[in-house]
């Protein structure tokens, strides 16, 4: 008589299935695979959003641009070049407050930014004094004699009205 079978391994029907000790942090990496998943979902709206909304990739990138210009403006004034210090300065200030509120300031009156910025609700001092700020630019670049205070001072003085806006 032959014996069958014996060359075959059978499978335990009694006992664990897992190797002793071989999956304590199962717990960790199913929660861990959920994060991911939920971080790949809203980073994904994000990116959707700021290809999509104009305004929403304008008001995000807005804090990041007014440092580089605010950067480039201290940069020129240390270089010794007002015309191009004011310049810059200006374009950092209004620049900031298009790119906050969506608003096209470049071709703007004074006037017509007071009344799109105070319809956006913008506090009406903090408007007035980004406006004068302005004027001190203008008045810097094109009139040098007019100019009514240092330029560390304006850049200070910028720097305030930005955080209040």
């Amino acid at each position: 008589m032959r014996v069958l079978g014996s060359d075959i391994a059978h499978i335990k029907s009694s006992g664990a299935l897992r190797q002793p000790g071989g999956a304590g942090l199962d717990w960790v990496f199913y929660p861990l695979g959920l994060a991911v998943i939920a971080a790949g979902a809203v980073l994904g709206r994000h990116r959707r959003r700021l290809e999509q909304d104009r305004g929403y990739a304008r008001r995000t990138r807005s804090s990041r641009l007014v440092r580089k210009r605010l950067a480039e403006a201290e940069r020129l004034l240390k270089k010794g070049s007002r015309a191009e210090f004011y310049a810059a300065l200006h374009r950092a200030v209004l620049g900031y407050a298009g790119d906050r509120f969506n608003l096209e300031v470049t071709g703007m009156t004074g006037d017509e930014i007071r009344l799109a910025l105070e319809r956006n609700g913008v506090d009406g001092a903090v408007v007035n004094q980004l406006l004068d700020i302005a004027s001190q630019c203008d008045a810097a670049r094109f009139s040098p004699g007019m100019a009514t205070c240092s330029p560390a001072d304006t850049l200070e003085l910028a720097r305030a009205v930005l955080e209040r806006l």
